[in-house]
């Protein structure tokens, strides 16, 4: 009795294991980078982006692309690209989109005109972040 148990445990787990490598040519890819300039540069040209790192997005949570970029009042604009969650749940229980999330995070240094803006763009399919 123990014999099939096991051996129904184990074709259970292959079976996961064999949707699992199905799945795992899905997984989204992401630009990956951060910085100014060279480092992440905005806008991306094509030689930028064949030379900038691509990461998979995992977790248990939806994730996306992303790509947001805070334009200081220097002039300078850092630039950041990877995954990110689709949803940010609040305190509260209120999920907002990353870039929703994003722009309530800096909006004090905007007001506080210590940050000229924020750009971000959120998106769900494959190296969409440029």
């Amino acid at each position: 009795m123990i014999f099939y148990k096991m051996k129904s445990v184990c074709l259970l787990l292959c079976a996961l294991f064999a949707l699992a490598l199905a799945e795992s040519d899905d997984r989204l890819s992401c630009y990956s980078c951060s910085g100014k300039d060279s480092g992440c540069p905005e806008p991306a040209t094509l030689t930028d982006l064949a030379n900038m790192d691509m990461t998979y997005c995992t977790g248990v949570l939806a994730t996306g692309c992303t790509k947001y970029s805070v334009n200081y009042l220097s002039g300078d604009v850092y630039t950041f690209r990877s995954c990110a969650p689709l949803i940010v749940d609040e305190i509260d229980g209120t999920g907002l989109n990353f870039c929703d999330f994003i722009a309530k995070m800096y909006a004090p240094l905007t007001e506080g005109s210590l940050v000229k803006g924020v750009d971000c763009y959120n998106c769900t399919t494959v190296n969409c972040n440029t």
